[in-house]
């Protein structure tokens, strides 16, 4: 079965790098995406489905969704959250840290430009964990996977969304059919995130590194998940600083 699933399904694509005047262009077409209620439903439910893991306030990391607002968005609904984001570009991180100041957030949400995996954050710092559409970007998907496993802490949350990748008979007609939802700047980024995309199979052995415990790996018809229920750090620091602020 395992052989057959090779066979059926293309192996993954790295994803193609850009230079600055590509990611500027990307930007502006993920601003104009965020307007539209496909966008803004999916964005929605993915924060929902984060504040509901089970972790009511800590540290935050996401790991590089489209202009922070996932992070931003979980800080707007839950005042004893901070967090930090981490993208691929210095792009990327400065139009997210523009529009924290803009929602007034500047001083909850700090930002990081690199790979998740080189940043030497402490074993256990972070409360919740969480990226939405952007694992398949990073150079080594699997080390990240290690590394989140690493800074979250024991009863930590992480919940990754990321695109999937149909098989070889049906990745034509899917690029097609839902790349219409894009704007059009962004038809070509998404062509080509799907074919850096998932199987189910592989994220579940990619969801293998936070533990067998706690973790479940789900897939709909555009998007694999998985997702690691938490529970409150009683001795979170950034609990504490809010409750005397």
């Amino acid at each position: 079965m395992r052989l057959l699933g090779r066979l059926a399904h293309p192996g993954r694509q790295a994803f193609a790098g850009r230079d600055d005047a590509d990611d500027e262009e990307e930007i502006e077409g993920w601003v104009e995406a965020a307007a539209r209620p496909y966008f803004s439903s999916l964005e929605e439910d993915f924060v929902d489905r984060a504040l509901g893991l089970g972790v009511s306030g800590g540290m935050v990391l996401d790991l590089g969704s489209p202009l922070g607002l996932v992070a931003m968005k979980m800080l707007w609904k839950r005042e004893d959250l901070l967090a930090m984001g981490v993208y691929r570009t210095r792009a990327m991180a400065d139009r997210a840290r523009e529009t924290a100041i803009e929602w007034g957030l500047g001083d909850r949400m700090f930002f990081q430009v690199g790979e998740p995996f080189r940043f030497r954050f402490k074993d256990g710092y972070f409360d919740v964990v969480v990226s939405d559409g952007f694992l398949h970007r990073w150079s080594d998907p699997a080390r990240v996977l290690s590394e989140v496993a690493r800074i979250a802490k024991p009863g930590g949350a992480v919940l990754i969304r990321d695109l999937l990748r149909p098989n070889r008979f049906r990745i034509a007609s899917h690029i097609r059919r839902h790349g219409r939802r894009y704007p059009e700047r962004l038809q070509g980024v998404h062509a080509r995130a799907v074919r850096s995309g998932f199987t189910p199979g592989e994220f579940l052995d990619l969801s293998r590194a936070l533990g067998a415990d706690r973790v479940r790996v789900l897939a709909d018809a555009t998007h694999v998940v998985m997702e690691r229920t938490g529970r409150d750090d009683p001795e979170s620091w950034v609990m504490e600083r809010e409750r005397y602020r």
